[in-house]
Order: structure tokens, then C-alpha cells, then sequence
């Protein structure tokens, strides 16, 4: 059955003859809206059929122009606008300011003049801005939180949530148009989450089991109805979903046969129709209407000339056309089906041969003028352009990808887009281009096995920044407390510091700001307060020391970390007393919701007589990073052990150790977890490590010359430059900056400056550590000796910091500094 088509459509003034207006009416839906319009009628155009708005921009671009010789003398509109766009009836534009996120909406209008009246079809959506996304890991079944960079366009890890026991393969995941809720599809189930629309964390729901897969998912543009094509039960399930809850309900008649094993499940923008592909079938294609107030699927359609195996499915944004990659006669295709979206009706357009082979998906752009095509065996991306006019494709060019390529999805404005990588185990950003080329500006890596992404958005970026500073002070057995300012940098001392216990050691934040943890229990002097300190936090980021300590198995903890996710603390534990020592070990315990600790298990690590320097996580919470420093300046041997973290109950178990010699003192993760940086304190370097997929750093030469005692090294977000702080006893020591080669990793220096780096600081008497702001616009730098913070401002063009600095009393002796990221 071949559909009538949506294109503009005219009909004559009350003076013409039926027969004039039936003939017109006809060639119309034959051409697809080519024929030649009688004269005078008040034909107009927009700027494009498809319409995309964003929240809380004024709506331009939307007005049109006539493109006849009539007068365009009355308007009408029909269709539910957004909240906060109007319509112009003196002019046929859209005005206004959208002020929440939007659906596609199918909108009419119509303009009339004495001659007759003449209409055309347009669709119209609002987005908002990219907040997080979700990746779904079939590798170790999990779900990770990415929160988006909006000022640099990367993501950042925010933790990850293990699958519920029973349930494996997390393959797809989708979210709801209102970004509250999120679903992820598994072997046997599908499971809700509740979207935190602040800090992106989860929170699981009841699942519904759905029989084994394979299966397919759709979410309905309205956010009321789930859909399930299930493979192995040859039906497609509909579920209806409480707005507040995210649970879904489904009664036993919510479903349709397919009567063959569908492989794919595409929807109409809109929400009137879906559409169902199986695979080696002769009924390769079938479409449902969908009843807008209970979800129930009714037949359509069917398409089932020549047998073909459908791999993919995308409809466009006005509902018109269905494009499928399919495989039929041992060659693989896109091809072109016109739908009428009102009745669901499919015909049978061209077929493009694909250049490439294995074709894996079909996705269109959010305004639907151009498609991509993934290539999973050619590891190649196919793009082309859409018509206009009747929608065909146009081949631009292939860019490469790899084998692992499998998921390409797009924010809301078309603009970018993300492709998850199996192999290479990433998410990687594009921008796409004006001619519809992506050109890739960063990338992360993932948790095993990343099978497909999910983009949220929300009615204005949010903002993380660094709000709180925090110096922990030694001989004052203390920590000092300091607001920075949101625009100057500029540092504020909280008052009064806040006690810890005797031998404070090493301090953490809480990656979501909650809570702050404290290492005691290292003065020689002193044994009797080998403990944790628990610290909660008010907004300002002001610790309240309301906690028993956490008692450690009557040993020392120095170093601690704790996971992205902020569910483990991590720490480093020796016999009192005893450091350099023999015998180490690494606790963990689960922090509550309250902030106090669990109950903690150990790990013994690789024996040594060395002295710990730090614990580091990787950012996607698989590997923890034990610093072994060695005895220094007895001996320059040093290691990093590699220790693989649990998903579920964060159980740690070492892997791998790394000879890291000349005394490394810490290891900083470059912001897409494929590198890592060490200070080398003895041999005065600074090392890149290329960092593998198991986790384990490989020495990457050459190393890069430091002043003496490197003690912190820090990467600014871009990953444009590095800086490090040295202690050397002789000078007072320095803050270094350092380009990093982008091919390499390497510090370097490119400005032709002599010696390997590329500005020095002088940062007060004997710089201890170093943080920097989250936009690399500002460094901070405590030092041991003068006892204070200096505050630069960094150029972002050269990373020189400005002089003078502001500097800030800390207290007596700061050994470490740490800082709190807000989310505004």
C-alpha cells in the first residue's frame, strides 16, 4: 500500500471548480507536492520543515518568506506549541522564548488569500542543554554516570551502578524526554531509574522481567509508554509508566505478534507510529499505530517485497520517511520508505548500495538534514545528506572508526554527537560539521563492554566549580578551611579551623561534596589514635566533626581515597610506627548515607620497605593506584601496584606492579584516563605513562626534567598544560609549567624558553601541593615552610600564571591540600 505524503498542500479559492481543486489535489499527492500551483495563491516557505529551539534562547529562523506571487494576507496554526513560543497570526513566524523542553510536535499552518489557501507541515522540538549521560557496560554489567563539561565538551566519570543480581548484558539504554528517568534493557529485563537532575546519580527501581533476548527498546516521545520487541517470544510489549515513580505496568493483553523474530524497533518523533524490523524475512517490515492515551499497538502496515535482513531503523523527523540498513542478496543497502505518518502506511522507496560493509545502525541528525551510517566491519562511518524534497541520500564521504564502533547518538541541537567503541572502550565526542562531517575534539575512557549511551538534558547547563579549599595542617593537628570566589578565584579563610586527631596524615572530599575523611594516627610520639576522621559538610562546604573516628584494626592509615561513585573509602594501613614498612595493607569501607564508615575488610599489598605516597582511583572506578615511594633518600625504588576494585562491594585485589623508580610521589590520570602522570622526587622528573586497558601504566620515555623535589603534579582539564610544584630545600623550590605534547603526553616545553619547561613561579618557601580549578584558570599552591596558599590566575592561551599572587595564611605546617567541587 503506497502512503500519500505530508508535503505542502494547497487548495483553490471558493471561485474554482471542484474539478480544478480535485485535479490540483491529485497531482499533488502523485509528485509529492511538485506540481505547479494555479497562479495567485499565497504560497510561502520556511527556513526548513523541521524546527529545533533551545530552552531559554530566543527562537529565530522560524519565519517564512513567500515564494509565489499571491499576497499572504491571513495565517492560522494548527498543533500545541511549547511553552513559551507563540505564533505570529500577521505574519506566519514563531516568536518567543521556549522555557522548557519539547518533543517533537507535528504542527500545520496554513496562510489564505482571496485566491485560495495553501499549507505545509512542520515539526517542531526544543532541547536543552547536555547534562549527563549513561552508559550501559556489558562487560561487568553495569551503568556508569557521565556528567557533561559544557565550557570544554568532554564528559566526566561520576561513578557507576552495578546490575541488580540476575540481571546481565545491559545492551541498550534509553531516557525519557523529561530526563527524570532512565531505562536500561538487559537479557531478561528492563529497569527503571530515577534521574538526580542535579548530581546525575541513580536511583534503581523495580525491574520487569521480559523473557531472554535479544531485544529492542523504545521510549515514547511523550514519556508515557516503554515498548519491548522481544526476539525469542516474537511480540512486542507496551508498558505504561507512572510519571513520579518510573514503575512500569504492563497487563497481559499489552501486546502484539510479529510473527517473525523483530531485530530492531524504530518510532515516529512525533509518537504516532512505531515500526518493527525482523531479520531473514520475507514480512521485513511491520508498522503499528499507536493509541496516544493507553499506548496499544493496532497494525498498519506491512512491507514484505523480496526478503531482506533489517539491521537498523530510523524514521525522520517530520515522520514521513523510514530508512533501514538491510542485507539482502548477499549486499548490504539503505533504503528509503515513505510513510504516511496518520495512517501508517509504508511504500517502498531507492536503495543505495553501501560502500562499506557491516553495516551496524542508520542515525539522522536532530533536524534530519543529514544520515550516518555505522560500519562495524569496514570500521567506517557513512554520511549523507537528506533531500529536502523527497528525503533521498546523498553519499558525502566515510570517516574512520573502528570494528568497535556501535552507538552514534546526538544532543538535542544536532550540533554533537557521541560514539560508543567496544574496542577502544571509549565514548568519543564529535562536533558536527556545516556540511555534515564530525570532526572528534575529545574522548573517555569506559568501564568493559560499552554497548550503547543515553544523553540527558536539562533547561540550563550545570556548573561545577571548585567552592571550597582545604589545607590539612600537621603540627596544628588541624584543617583550614577556604572559600574560593565563583569568578575571581580569589581565596576567603573560613574560621576556626577544624580539629582532627593527633598525626593527621592525609585528607579526602567526598566527590559529591557530602562528607570529608581524615588519615590520624602517624605521630611516633603518639600511637593511640589510629583512626579515621568523619566529617560532614554544610552547603559552604564548612566541616562539622560530628562522627565517632573510625577505628582501623590498631594500624596506622596514611594515604586515602575514595571512589568516583562515593560509596568506598580507601586506605593505606602500616604497623604504628613502623614507616618505612615491611608490612602494608589497604582497607575499605562502605560509606553510608550519613557519611560514618562501615564495616572495613583489608588486602594485604606486595611486601617492601617502602613509604606510601598515595592512593589514586581511576575515574572510572576500576583500579586503584597504590604510590609506593620508596625509602628515600636510602634507596630511589619505587612502585606503583595496580589493584582491580570490585563493582559491587569494592573489594580490592591486586594485579600488577610497576617498577617506578626515583621515588614517585604521586600519579595524576589525565581527564580521558588514558595517561598518567608521576613526580619522580630523587631523579627531579616528571614521567607520562600510557596507561592500558587493564589498567597497568607503561613507562613512557622520555621523561621530563624538573627542579628539585617534584612533590605534586596536576593537568589542566584541556589537557593543554601541566604544572608542578617542587621543594627544593636549597631554593625554597617553584611552581613549573609545562606544555603537553597532544601526541605524546609528554611535558615539554614549546615556547623556546631554556631549560623543559615553560614558565617558573616562585609559590612561597617549599610548595607541598597543588590544585588547580576545574577550567584551569586558576592554580593553587600550598607551601610547608611559609605556611600559606598562593592563588594564581593562569593565562589560558600560554598557562603563565599572573603576579603577583594572592597568598593566604594556612596553618602550622600543611602537609596536604584538597578541594570541594560545587554544582551550581
Amino acid at each position: 500500500m503506497m502512503p500519500t505524503l505530508s508535503h505542502p498542500r494547497y487548495s483553490l479559492g471558493r471561485f474554482s471548480s471542484a474539478a480544478c481543486l480535485a485535479l490540483a489535489l491529485s497531482a499533488c499527492a502523485r509528485s509529492g507536492g511538485s506540481v505547479e500551483p494555479p497562479p495567485g495563491l499565497p504560497l510561502f516557505s520556511y527556513p526548513s520543515r523541521v524546527l529545533l529551539a533551545e530552552v531559554g534562547l530566543p527562537f529565530s529562523g522560524a519565519t517564512p518568506s513567500s515564494t509565489g506571487t499571491g499576497n499572504l494576507d491571513f495565517w492560522s496554526l494548527s498543533g500545541s506549541l511549547p511553552p513559551g513560543v507563540t505564533f505570529d497570526f500577521s505574519s506566519g513566524s514563531f516568536q518567543g522564548t521556549p522555557t522548557a523542553i519539547a518533543s517533537p510536535r507535528i504542527l500545520t499552518v496554513t496562510a489564505t488569500n482571496t485566491h485560495g489557501t495553501f499549507e505545509t507541515i512542520l515539526s517542531l522540538a526544543v532541547c536543552g542543554t547536555p547534562r549527563f549521560a549513561y552508559s550501559a557496560n556489558a562487560g561487568d554489567n553495569t551503568v556508569s554516570t557521565l556528567q557533561v563539561n559544557d565550557a570544554l565538551g568532554t564528559f566526566e566519570h561520576r561513578g557507576h551502578l552495578a546490575q541488580l543480581a540476575g540481571e546481565a548484558n545491559p545492551n541498550d539504554v534509553q531516557a525519557d524526554p523529561h530526563g527524570r528517568i532512565l531505562y536500561v534493557l538487559n537479557d531478561f529485563a528492563l529497569t527503571p531509574y530515577l534521574v538526580d537532575q542535579v548530581t546525575g546519580a541513580l536511583t534503581v527501581g523495580t525491574p520487569v522481567s521480559i523473557g531472554t533476548g535479544p531485544h529492542s527498546l523504545l521510549v515514547h516521545p511523550g514519556g508515557e509508554f516503554v515498548f519491548v520487541a522481544s526476539s525469542s517470544t516474537d511480540r512486542v510489549r507496551w508498558y505504561t509508566v507512572d510519571p513520579f515513580s518510573g514503575e512500569l505496568s504492563h497487563e497481559p493483553g499489552d501486546q502484539v505478534s510479529t510473527n517473525l523474530a523483530p531485530s530492531s524497533l524504530a518510532g515516529d518523533p512525533a509518537g504516532r507510529y512505531l515500526v518493527v524490523g525482523h531479520e531473514n524475512s520475507t514480512d521485513y517490515l511491520l508498522s503499528f499505530m499507536i493509541d496516544d492515551s493507553t499506548g496499544a499497538l493496532t497494525l498498519a502496515d506491512t512491507v514484505s517485497e523480496g526478503s531482506a535482513s533489517i539491521k537498523s531503523l530510523e524514521i525522520a523527523p517530520l515522520g514521513e520517511q523510514l530508512y533501514a540498513v538491510l542485507s539482502a542478496g548477499g549486499s548490504d543497502f539503505a533504503v528509503r520508505f515513505p510513510v504516511d505518518p496518520t495512517t501508517g502506511a509504508m511504500g517502498l522507496g531507492p536503495g543505495w548500495a553501501l560502500p562499506t560493509s557491516g553495516p551496524r545502525e542508520i542515525v539522522l541528525e536532530p533536524g534530519g538534514n543529514y544520515a550516518y551510517v555505522v560500519n562495524e566491519t569496514s570500521a567506517e562511518i557513512t554520511y549523507y545528506s537528506v533531500s529536502s524534497e523527497n528525503g533521498n541520500l546523498t553519499e558525502l564521504g566515510n570517516l574512520p572508526s573502528t570494528s568497535g564502533a556501535r552507538r552514534l547518538r546526538f544532543a538535542g541541537n544536532g550540533l554533537q554527537a557521541v560514539l560508543v567503541d567496544t574496542n577502544l572502550r571509549e565514548a568519543r565526542l564529535f562536533d558536527r560539521e556545516s556540511d555534515g562531517s564530525l570532526t572528534e575534539t575529545s574522548s573517555l575512557r569506559l568501564r568493559p563492554g560499552p554497548s550503547a549511551l543515553a544523553i540527558i538534558e536539562g533547561t540550563e547547563a550545570l556548573t561545577r566549580r571548585v567552592s571550597t579549599l582545604y589545607s590539612l595542617n600537621g603540627d596544628g593537628n588541624d584543617i583550614s578551611i577556604f572559600q574560593v570566589d565563583a569568578i575571581s578565584g580569589a581565596v576567603s579563610a573560613s574560621m576556626p579551623q577544624v580539629p582532627t586527631g593527633v598525626g593527621p596524615v592525609d585528607l579526602v572530599i567526598d566527590p559529591l561534596g557530602r562528607f570529608a575523611y581524615v588519615s590520624n594516627g602517624n605521630d611516633p610520639m603518639d600511637f593511640n589514635d589510629q583512626s579515621i576522621g568523619v566529617y560532614s559538610m554544610d552547603a559552604s562546604g564548612n566541616l562539622i566533626d560530628n562522627f565517632t573516628p573510625k577505628l582501623t584494626f590498631g594500624l596506622a592509615p596514611t594515604a586515602l581515597a575514595i571512589d568516583p561513585s562515593g560509596r568506598f573509602l580507601y586506605a593505606h594501613l602500616a604497623l604504628p610506627g613502623s614507616l618505612p614498612s615491611v608490612d602494608r595493607w589497604v582497607a575499605w569501607y562502605e560509606i553510608l548515607p550519613d557519611g560514618s564508615l562501615g564495616g572495613g575488610a583489608t588486602h594485604a599489598l606486595t611486601n617492601g620497605l617502602h613509604v606510601p605516597e598515595a592512593l589514586v582511583i581511576d575515574h572510572a572506578g576500576l583500579y586503584l593506584y597504590y604510590i609506593d615511594g620508596g625509602q628515600f633518600p636510602t634507596t630511589t625504588v619505587g612502585n606503583i601496584e595496580i589493584l582491580a576494585l570490585d563493582r559491587e562491594d569494592g573489594s580490592a585485589t591486586t594485579v600488577q606492579l610497576v617498577a617506578a623508580n626515583a621515588y614517585p610521589t604521586n600519579f595524576e590520570l589525565s581527564a580521558n584516563g588514558k595517561r598518567g602522570y608521576t613526580a619522580q622526587n630523587a631523579g627531579n622528573l616528571a614521567v607520562s605513562w600510557e596507561v592500558g586497558l587493564d589498567g597497568v601504566p607503561v613507562f613512557n620515555l622520555p621523561a621530563t626534567q624538573t627542579q628539585n623535589r617534584p612533590v605534586d603534579l596536576a593537568l589542566t582539564p584541556n589537557q593543554s598544560f601541566g604544572f608542578v610544584a617542587c621543594n627544593d630545600p636549597m631554593t625554597n623550590g617553584s611552581l613549573l609549567v609545562y606544555d603537553i605534547d597532544p601526541a605524546t603526553g609528554a611535558l615539554t616545553d614549546t615556547s623556546g624558553s631554556p631549560g623543559a619547561w615553560r614558565h617558573e613561579v616562585s609559590a612561597g618557601m617549599n610548595p607541598i601541593a597543588l590544585e588547580l580549578s576545574l577550567d584551569g584558570n586558576f592554580a593553587f599552591v600550598l607551601s610547608e615552610t611559609s605556611e600559606d596558599l598562593h592563588i594564581f590566575s593562569i593565562d589560558q592561551s600560554t598557562g603563565a600564571p599572573a603576579l603577583p599572587p594572592q597568598v593566604i595564611s594556612s596553618g602550622l605546617s600543611p602537609i596536604e591540600l584538597r578541594r570541594r567541587i560545587a554544582v551550581e
